[in-house]
């Protein structure tokens, strides 16, 4: 009788543990919850790969408003500013055309030089800030650019604009002729 009653347990145990599918199909709940964590690690890795795939979407969209908000004219004259700020005059006067000038406060255009460019730094005092106001207008090659530059000097804080003109040199950028430094 006893054995009969662990038979009985034990079937009622096996039955309870089975359930059958949409398809008629008896599957063990055993299987079912061992297959679990499987199914939970198959969400997880999705879910972290759209959400890398999210990040990386984003970062894309920063990096074309960026490429496509600074235009080659900009970076020229931002590389130009960057060079001068730190007194980098070799590297600022490779964004002069070869026949690149500057006009003096006589109205008298200077051809630009490395010592002219370093003179006239040194002159004006530190480049503080510099931004570029204007917007670009472009025509046949040619770019028309106000810079509002900020220099520090004996103490003061002076501002003035600088007007750039810009011409295409094959796929570059460079300053033609300009009212200062």
């Amino acid at each position: 009788m006893e054995e009969s009653f662990n038979q009985t347990h034990y079937s009622r145990y096996d039955t309870s543990l089975q359930r059958q599918n949409q398809y008629g199909n008896i599957s063990d709940i055993r299987d079912e919850r061992q297959r679990q964590p499987q199914h939970v690690n198959q969400r997880l890795g999705l879910t972290f790969a759209i959400a890398i795939a999210f990040v990386l979407a984003c970062m894309g969209g920063v990096m074309s408003l960026r490429l496509y908000n600074s235009s080659p004219i900009q970076l020229t004259i931002q590389d130009y500013y960057e060079a001068i700020k730190i007194k980098d005059y070799n590297t600022a006067y490779g964004y002069f055309a070869s026949n690149g000038t500057i006009v003096n406060a006589q109205g008298r255009a200077q051809r630009v030089s490395i010592d002219l460019l370093k003179n006239l730094n040194a002159a004006k005092g530190e480049l503080v800030a510099y931004v570029i106001r204007s917007s670009i207008i472009e025509t046949g090659g040619i770019a028309l650019v106000t810079v509002s530059v900020q220099r520090h000097s004996h103490g003061q804080e002076k501002s003035y604009d600088v007007y750039l003109k810009l011409s295409r040199v094959g796929e570059n950028w460079k300053i033609v002729s300009t009212n200062g430094i």
